[in-house]
Formats: C-alpha cells, sequence, structure tokens
C-alpha cells in the first residue's frame, strides 16, 4: 500500500497543496469569487473581440474615405516640425456649466479632449483655447482628464473677451444670419462648450449679442441637407474647421464628420432626387392623359384617379424641402 501511495505522489507534478484545495470543497463566499472571476473573465474575451471589430470597421471607413478623396488625418500624431500652424485661434466657451447636469459636465469633457486629439493630428493646426477653465467645469475636466494641464492649448480662467480683441471675435452658432465662406486667418472664432440636449436653445447667439460681438454659421445648408437641426457637438464643430483648413472643401468636411444619425446628403444629390421625381410625374401625367376635352363627368373621375399620384408627389416634395 505504501509503494502504491509513493508511485501516485511521484506521478502528480502538482504541489499536494493545490491537490488538496481542489480536493476540499469551496466555502460559499469562495465560491462567489470564483463565479465572479470568471464573469470578468469572459466579459474581459467579449470587450476584446469587440475592440477589434471596432478597430477593422475604423479602418474600413478610413480606407473609404481615403479613396473619395477625402483627408483623413493619421494614427500617429505629426511631430511640431510636421505641422504648418496657422494664425487662427479657436476658442472652446466653457462658461456654460450652470446649465448643464455633471454628466453633461463630463461629456463636454471628453468633447474637449476630441478636438484637442484632432488637433494633434492635423497637418495645419490652431491655436486652441478653452476659456472660462474655472468651476464646476474645471472641476470635470480634470477629473476626467489629470493629464490636461500638459496639453499643448490654452486653458485660461479667463472669459474669451477679456483674452482677445473684441474686433477679432466670432461666435459661431447655428442661429446667426451670416454664413462662413472662408476662415480668416488673424480671426479669433469661437464655439460654444455646451452639451444641452436641446434644452436652452439660443444661449450662444444670446450672449454674442449681449457682448456686441460678431457671429456666423457653418455654411451647413449651402453644401448638405439633414433631416435634423443643424446643431452639432462643439467636438465637430472643431473637427469641420480643421478638415477645412487642411483641404478647402467643406462639403468634403462636413460629410466627414457628420454623423449617420444626421441622415446628411449632398446639395446636388437633393436636387438629382428632386429632378428625378419631377420626371416622374410629367411621365405618369402623360401617361394618364390629362387633357382639357374631357367632359365634366371624365374630368372629375380623372381627377379622383390622379389624387393618389398627386398627393405622393406632395409628399416627396415635402420631404425633399424638410
Amino acid at each position: 500500500m505504501d509503494v502504491m501511495v509513493n508511485n501516485i505522489e511521484a506521478e502528480s507534478d502538482e504541489p499536494a497543496s493545490l491537490r488538496e484545495e481542489a480536493i476540499a470543497p469551496m466555502s460559499k463566499n469562495a465560491r462567489k469569487k470564483a463565479a465572479k472571476k470568471l464573469l470578468q473573465e469572459q466579459r474581459r474575451a467579449e470587450w476584446k473581440a469587440k475592440g477589434k471589430e471596432r478597430k477593422q470597421e475604423k479602418k474600413r471607413k478610413r480606407a473609404e474615405l481615403k479613396e473619395q478623396g477625402i483627408f483623413v488625418p493619421g494614427r500617429k500624431r505629426y511631430r511640431v516640425d510636421d505641422q504648418t500652424p496657422i494664425d487662427i485661434s479657436v476658442v472652446i466657451d466653457l462658461d456654460f456649466s450652470e446649465f448643464m447636469s455633471q454628466k453633461e459636465r463630463a461629456s463636454m469633457a471628453k468633447q474637449l479632449r476630441h478636438a484637442y486629439g484632432y488637433n494633434r493630428t492635423t497637418p495645419r493646426p490652431v491655436k486652441l483655447v478653452a476659456s472660462s477653465f474655472v468651476g464646476l467645469m474645471k472641476a470635470a475636466i480634470l477629473h476626467s482628464e489629470p493629464s490636461c494641464d500638459r496639453w499643448r492649448m490654452s486653458l485660461d480662467e479667463r472669459p474669451f473677451q477679456e483674452i482677445f480683441e473684441k474686433e477679432k471675435l466670432v461666435y459661431l452658432t447655428a442661429d446667426s444670419d451670416n454664413v462662413l465662406d472662408d476662415l480668416d486667418e488673424g480671426k479669433v472664432y469661437i464655439i460654444g462648450g455646451i452639451v444641452d440636449r436641446n434644452r436652452h436653445k439660443g444661449l450662444c447667439f444670446k450672449r454674442a449679442q449681449e457682448l456686441g460681438i460678431a457671429t456666423a454659421q457653418l455654411p451647413l445648408g449651402q453644401h448638405v441637407k439633414m433631416s435634423s437641426r443643424r446643431v452639432l457637438a462643439t467636438n465637430h464643430v472643431f473637427e469641420i474647421m480643421a478638415r477645412y483648413l487642411a483641404e478647402k472643401d467643406w462639403e468634403k468636411a462636413i460629410l466627414a464628420v457628420l454623423p449617420k444619425r444626421k441622415d446628411a446628403k449632398r446639395v446636388d444629390e437633393e436636387i438629382e432626387g428632386e429632378e428625378s421625381k419631377a420626371e416622374a410625374c410629367s411621365e405618369e401625367e402623360e401617361r394618364c392623359g390629362q387633357v382639357e376635352a374631357f367632359s365634366e363627368e371624365a374630368e372629375e373621375e380623372e381627377s379622383k384617379a390622379d389624387e393618389p399620384i398627386k398627393q405622393a408627389v406632395n409628399e416627396d416634395d415635402d420631404e425633399g424641402k424638410k
């Protein structure tokens, strides 16, 4: 018997302590820990797989944009020597913390990071400034981005009107009647740093009017048609401006940045669609043989027959106008 036991111990490579743990029954607390560890490993594997899928999708989209001739910044940062800075300042006005919840301020902090990151990857960076870097908004940014003090941008506690000359200021807002044709060197363009889910409309325009400074809006309506309001996130506004400065093409810049939910289409595509609808309507009317020589009874019947066609055309026209 002793010889058999010795042979079993010799054949086993596992330490005796591990065999005892495997044989010994697990306590309730130990079972919970083991189940939790197993769940974490499963989730980690799922996150890794999803991350791989996201990278592949991002790579595919980048390839499509490059095929369309749209500028796509590289993953690596440009060295300072490789960039050509432009004499244009873009200010993100952070003086809206009282209008946002804690979650919205955290979202604004991420948008600021995205804007800064894009400015570091574009070949023609601007001077990026965050004004009114105080209070709750400052706390949210420091919590989300602890290393922001090392960013190559200005985080200024002063409001923008105390940093720059009034004559150079242009506040970007969708409520302005002025549409930008170009971004002028020497100017200071201000983007409202607010995430409010459209609860507080017209805040940026009202602030600009109170301060007596110029306003303008991006030329979205001149280049694309959208199914929603022309109000964009702060980082999207900045990225459109940066892409335009890199390629001098508003249409490409706008279409490359706008999220899918905006359902943006080129203006000429919309016009072509309306023209094809009009041609189809004309052919349908000819096919139906509408002529004034019909009798009153025939005209009445023809009118009833054409009613669904006219209604469909009107609906298409209304959608095109929207």
